[in-house]
């Protein structure tokens, strides 16, 4: 039967540990070592220090703005999103993602920065890529009603939170994914921990 995926972006589709740790190391905000260990440790540890609300704030809209050409495709997902579409498979972005954020006095257009960065890579449709549509959300009940309108029979995604928001579609196929830790007891989908292994369940459904 015919399959469309939906895709999440951030930190699934896209990762920014490492982006994340050169701009907080750049700034001197926080120890490398700690930066080392993820954007999670780096947020974390912002918020225990004075101001570092304001910081992590900061190196969000940064990394998810003008620093976001600077972002990795993760592990694998290129390779996987063509071979995905080489079989037929629809494919589609739904990201949960605000507009625009402040940075340093002015506003930094969110959507258009992740636009270049797919564009860039050639993963749209426009730039000859095997995203059949982009769409950003600006809450997760309007990503939630996305899926539905965009048809997909399955969606990845690394929060949990996504497939638990009230009105997901029953019929969607949940992929978790989650590279490190374990699967949540209570989760009813499928827990993939690679790229690869989203093709390899993805086709399994074609």
């Amino acid at each position: 039967m015919p399959v469309t995926l939906g895709l999440d972006l951030d930190n699934t589709l896209v990762v920014y540990d490492r982006l994340f740790e050169r701009l907080s190391v750049a700034r001197a905000w926080v120890p490398n070592l700690v930066a080392s260990r993820g954007k999670l440790a780096i947020r974390d540890y912002l918020r225990t220090q004075p101001g570092g609300e304001g910081q992590w704030r900061e190196l969000q809209a940064l990394a998810y703005g003008p620093g976001m050409a600077e972002a990795e495709l993760a592990p694998q997902a290129a390779e996987s999103l063509d071979r995905l579409a080489q079989r037929g498979i629809t494919l589609c972005v739904v990201s949960h993602k605000t507009r625009t954020a402040p940075l340093q006095g002015r506003q930094v257009d969110l959507h258009a920065s992740a636009r270049s960065f797919l564009d860039a890579r050639h993963l749209t449709w426009e730039a000859g890529g095997p995203l059949a549509s982009v769409d950003f959300e600006p809450t997760r009940k309007g990503k939630v009603r996305r899926i539905a309108a965009r048809g997909c029979t399955a969606f990845v995604d690394d929060l949990l939170e996504v497939f638990l928001e009230e009105g997901f579609p029953p019929s969607v196929a949940q992929i978790l994914y989650q590279p490190l830790g374990a699967c949540p007891a209570d989760f009813s989908g499928r827990h993939v921990r690679s790229w690869v292994e989203v093709a390899d369940l993805v086709l399994g459904l074609a």
